[in-house]
């Protein structure tokens, strides 16, 4: 069945003579709001640039409007600099529209995105913990950051930052959670990975240090469970038989705490529906009184 704007033949004539002209009039009604024209973008569609303007500020007063200028311009360079445009620059000179009305804007976004940086040297650097999370004084490293080596084997080749790649910053993001995956595997639980970013603007790259604080590797010894009731009772004790608690937890002492193998038991206590929240620990026997 043929329709116009959606509506069906039928509809269109129940609506009767004033119903179409409404309908008609309503398909006249500028819409208030900012008019964005995109200009100068090769690697961002104008879609995805718009996604994240708002077409209309909090208010159309001068404040207002300054203000959602200065959130597009900040938006949009972000935007690009997170993609490796790291000297990407936007203008949006924003003026009266056609209609005449208050709340008829015109913008015109400009953007110069320039060249887009690389990746340079990407490399894992062992720094000595900072946190204090460390074994007694005794036994602690005295070897200079420089000469630290890793006491967990890294392949660079499992990095999403690789040399001569385009610089994504969230490709940062991935591989430090990918290293402390890694050295909590390893059962460097305490692990810590930042990282320190030098942008060479002469050759258009970005060399990428991880910097790994490991701590110590935890060993099992102990298994604490404290199995509490919802609020408003969580001061009663949990009714799940610990026996069948401890049989979900299948380590013992001596073995390595691993990330991966605790995510895997917390899940099986989550699965089963019984409990809001649960969550493993590593706290030292001395402060469990031992």
């Amino acid at each position: 069945m043929r329709t116009w704007f959606g509506i069906d033949r039928l509809s269109f004539r129940a609506m009767g003579r004033w119903g179409i002209v409404c309908l008609l009039l309503l398909g006249n009604v500028a819409r208030a709001g900012i008019d964005l024209e995109i200009h100068g973008n090769s690697f961002l569609s104008d879609r995805l640039i718009k996604e994240g303007i708002s077409s209309e500020p909090n208010n159309f007063k001068k404040d207002g409007l300054l203000t959602w200028q200065d959130d597009a311009e900040y938006f949009v360079t972000d935007l690009y600099r997170r993609n490796g445009y790291l000297v990407a620059q936007v203008d949006v000179p924003i003026a009266p529209g056609k209609g005449g009305g208050k709340d008829d804007w015109n913008a015109v976004m400009t953007i110069r995105e320039g060249e887009r940086y690389r990746f340079d040297t990407v490399q894992v650097v062992i720094v000595p913990s900072k946190s204090g999370a460390t074994p007694p004084a005794d036994s602690a490293p005295s070897a200079t950051p420089a000469s630290l080596p890793s006491p967990v084997r890294i392949d660079s080749s499992d990095f999403q930052s690789q040399s001569g790649k385009p610089y994504q910053e969230n490709m940062v993001f991935e591989d430090r959670r990918f290293l402390l995956q890694r050295f909590g595997n390893s059962g460097y639980v305490h692990a810590k990975v930042d990282d320190k970013i030098w942008v060479k603007a002469s050759t258009h790259t970005v060399k990428v240090d991880y910097l790994v604080e490991p701590s110590y590797p935890v060993l099992f010894d102990t298994l604490f469970i404290r199995d509490q009731r919802a609020w408003p009772s969580d001061s009663l004790g949990g009714i799940t038989q610990e026996r069948l608690l401890r049989s979900l937890v299948k380590v013992k002492k001596g073995d390595t705490v691993r990330i991966s193998e605790s995510d895997r038991w917390i899940e099986k206590l989550q699965y089963t529906g019984a409990f809001n929240y649960v969550r493993a620990a590593a706290p030292r026997l001395r402060d469990q009184g031992f």
